[in-house]
């Protein structure tokens, strides 16, 4: 390995060899955000524009197709390492000769390893035979661990929290007095807030993306410095620099000193340079040394027949000197737990397509009507909470002028219809914006969700915002409200 790198290449602990990928991601940020940008940007408008903000289908092929964007940041950071400092539009242009190179591998049953940044190098730049890829993958993962995912966790909590930390500063940068329009214009205008959410997921990937990408391979350095010793070249070369006068010296002393001194001053002499070689040689450059624990066995309770069951579940191997029992027979046992595993993952699986089936645009069933009738901020939606003609006691609160009792009356009665029809099921404590959401998300089509939809704004800003709506308004309201009870109806 030549000496004419950019980073000093020791053998370091894990977590110092990731600290090196957040050095070396500090240094190169330039040129790999904007590699990052030409080489995902027109793909990524190309497949939302297509696909549409509230399909998770362009998200989800972007997300698969990581390994083939990371390959010209890693490209960089290869050549970046010994100084070859190469634009960006070349590497653009050359990525059929260094992209494709078992990439097919890394996008199907390679695609969801834990240590895809760490092993990535092997596939892109050692670019050997499959035999020699899968002896240094088994090389790479030999002891001490990489910590390659926990890399891969770490990160992936990191893209999430900025995601969310964006949706969030773009929140409270709106003015207060905004905040209850916006929050009901999101709720109307799911494709809006689908492009601002992708929007800030794909910032967030700019950021960290790059940084994945370098301390996946300052991990990789790290293992092969640990394994072929890469750090001794340079570290020879550093040293010869360092100490090829003090050494002459040395030597020419050694030479001369028998004669022209006794034999007790040539040891005497002698003993310095000794010393200072065998300091030489004990530095960590030359001998790193490394402590390690771990739990073992003690060998007086080999033959316990607990110890013959651990062993046994370990799938561990027997010795053969040891007496065989026949009274332990528990051939079926590995196939039960295998059954019981099966069973449990299938069942989660299952589990997880129904409670989001929603969202999967599966056929739903509305759940049967519940006998009582749920409250909603501490108001009633029972029938028999309700006047026997809402729509008198409607006009005649706004007779009197009382607009905060006829909008209640409104709301609370068109919520109860929608109970009557739909088993409406609304958590404790939830709010008039939560009970709309689920609504339009559950029963699209009914006009009363849609009605719905106008009222809430007005009545949340008359009872919470303290903003009184006009009596013509009310009144609107309440014709609209006859006209989606005879639509109903009529359908």
């Amino acid at each position: 390995m030549s000496n004419d790198h950019q980073a000093r290449i020791a053998p370091r602990t894990p977590w110092q060899a990731i600290d090196l990928g957040t050095r070396l991601y500090r240094q190169w940020w330039r040129p790999l955000t904007l590699l990052w940008l030409l080489t995902t940007l027109p793909v990524a408008a190309v497949l939302w524009a297509w696909a549409g903000p509230e399909s998770l289908l362009a998200p989800l092929l972007f997300w698969w197709l990581k390994p083939l964007w990371e390959r010209p940041l890693l490209e960089y950071c290869a050549r970046a390492l010994f100084g070859e400092h190469t634009p960006v539009l070349t590497l653009l242009r050359q990525l059929p000769r260094y992209g494709l190179s078992y990439l097919f591998d890394q996008l199907t049953w390679r695609r969801l390893s834990p240590s895809r940044s760490y092993f990535a190098p092997v596939f892109q730049l050692e670019k050997g035979d499959r035999k020699q890829v899968r002896t240094r993958l088994r090389a790479l993962q030999m002891p001490p661990t990489s910590h390659s995912g926990t890399l891969t966790l770490l990160v992936l909590h990191l893209e999430q929290g900025l995601m969310i930390s964006l949706m969030m500063l773009a929140w409270v940068l709106v003015p207060w007095d905004l905040h209850l329009d916006l929050q009901y214009w999101l709720a109307d205008h799911i494709a809006q807030y689908g492009r601002a959410l992708l929007v800030c997921w794909y910032l967030a990937m700019v950021l960290m993306e790059p940084l994945y990408v370098c301390c996946g391979f300052a991990l990789y350095l790290n293992k092969r410095t640990w394994l072929e010793g890469w750090d001794l070249e340079p570290g020879l070369r550093r040293i010869g620099a360092q100490r090829r006068p003090g050494v002459t010296a040395l030597l020419l002393a050694a030479l001369l000193l028998p004669a022209f001194a006794p034999p007790p001053a040539q040891a005497d002499t002698a003993t310095p340079a000794r010393e200072q070689a065998i300091e030489i040689i004990a530095d960590d450059d030359f001998m790193p040394m490394r402590l390690e624990k771990g739990w073992r066995q003690r060998d007086e309770y080999h033959n316990d027949l607990l110890d013959r069951a651990i062993r046994w579940l370990l799938n561990q191997e027997f010795d053969d000197n040891e007496p065989a029992r026949t009274d332990l027979s528990l051939g079926w046992l590995n196939d039960l737990l295998r059954i019981l595993a099966w069973g449990v993952l299938i069942a989660a699986l299952c589990w997880l397509l129904w409670s989001q089936r929603h969202r999967l645009g599966l056929p739903m069933t509305d759940p049967a009507p519940r006998r009582t009738a749920p409250t909603v901020r501490g108001m009633s939606i029972a029938r028999e909470s309700l006047p026997d003609d809402p729509e008198q006691a409607i006009r005649a609160a706004l007779a009197e002028g009382d607009l905060r009792l006829a909008l209640s009356l409104l709301y609370r009665i068109t919520l109860s219809e929608l109970h009557q029809r739909h088993g409406l099921r609304i958590a404790r404590g939830a709010t008039e914006g939560e009970v709309l959401r689920q609504l339009q998300q559950r029963q699209p089509s009914d006009p009363l969700t849609g009605f719905l939809g106008r009222l809430t704004p007005v009545w949340v800003a008359l009872a919470w915002g303290h903003r009184p709506a006009a009596p013509e308004q009310v009144s609107q309201l309440l014709d609209d409200w006859r006209a989606s009870l005879a639509t109903e109806s009529t359908a």
